[in-house]
C-alpha cells in the first residue's frame, strides 16, 4: 500500500468496524460503571486522571475524597490528606497517587478498611516527591507499593 490515502481509508474503516467492542470483540453497552455496586461513586474507564489536586483537612473526615485511578497532588500543607475510594465500589481497581507537592500528605482508607495493616482512620504518610500505587487485596484491605524516582 504505497498510497497514503488508501492507508488512511483502511485505518478509518478498521476503526469504524471495531468501535465500541471490548477486548473479547463483544459490544459495549455504553454505560460505564453499570456493573459496579455503586454506579457513579467511583467508576472510571481508560485510567481517569485527577491532575493538580490539593490535599485538604487534618483527618479523614476533612480530607479530599479521591475519585480517579491516577491522582496528582500538587497542593496542600504538611499533614493534609486524601482518601482512597471505598473498596466496595472499586473491586480490583488500583489507585495511583503522585505526591508532587512540597509537603508530605496523609492517605486514608474508608470506614474500617486498612492500608498495609494501618487503620484507615489513621492513614499512612506519603512523603513529598514520592509516588505510590494502592492495590486492593480484599474488600477491606489495601496494600501499597512505593514507586521509583521519576525518569530524568
Amino acid at each position: 500500500m504505497s498510497d497514503p490515502s488508501q492507508l488512511s481509508s483502511t485505518i478509518a474503516e478498521l476503526l469504524a468496524k471495531t468501535a465500541g467492542l471490548d477486548a473479547a470483540g463483544e459490544g459495549f453497552d455504553g454505560t460505564v460503571g453499570a456493573t459496579t455496586p455503586s454506579t457513579g461513586a467511583f467508576t472510571y474507564a481508560s485510567q481517569s486522571v485527577g491532575a493538580a489536586l490539593t490535599a485538604v483537612g487534618t483527618n479523614r473526615a476533612s480530607a479530599l475524597q479521591l475519585s480517579h485511578a491516577i491522582n496528582q497532588v500538587t497542593g496542600g500543607d504538611t499533614g493534609t490528606g486524601v482518601i482512597l475510594p471505598d473498596l466496595s465500589s472499586t473491586p480490583g481497581a488500583d489507585v495511583l497517587i503522585f505526591n508532587d507537592n512540597s509537603s508530605a500528605i496523609k492517605v486514608y482508607a474508608t470506614g474500617s478498611q486498612t492500608i498495609d495493616g494501618t487503620a484507615g482512620s489513621s492513614g499512612v504518610t506519603l512523603t513529598n516527591a514520592k509516588r505510590c500505587v494502592y492495590i486492593p487485596i480484599s474488600d477491606t484491605e489495601w496494600l501499597s507499593a512505593q514507586l521509583g524516582v521519576p525518569s530524568a
